[in-house]
């Protein structure tokens, strides 16, 4: 289950960047978001549990990667994948309709 998390959190990364390169196809785009990407998620697994109440177990990162901190903060891991695939889902569907317009 930890391996199907893990993998869920990585294909969703690929689809926001995937999505962000179908709707500004540039080269500096993709090296921007690659770069707020991993300082978001180094600044969530860093900070946010230091500064921030627990009642922000939405925005930490390590909810979506390791099942035992996504079973802890939620009560269960179905929320981790639940959230995971509907990002997953929106982006898709942001795609869709961005090559619609």
């Amino acid at each position: 289950m930890q391996t199907a998390l893990l993998s869920l959190f990585l294909i969703m990364l690929h689809v926001i960047m995937a999505a962000l390169y179908v709707i500004v196809p540039q080269v500096r785009a993709i090296a921007a978001m690659s770069v707020f990407l991993f300082a978001g998620i180094i600044i969530s697994l860093k900070i946010f549990p230091r500064i921030f109440p627990p009642d922000f177990i939405w925005s930490q990162v390590e909810n979506y990667i390791i099942i035992s901190c996504a079973y802890y903060s939620f009560g269960s891991a179905l929320p981790a994948f639940l959230v995971s695939a509907l990002l997953i889902i929106c982006c898709v569907l942001l795609v869709i309709l961005w090559q619609h317009i």
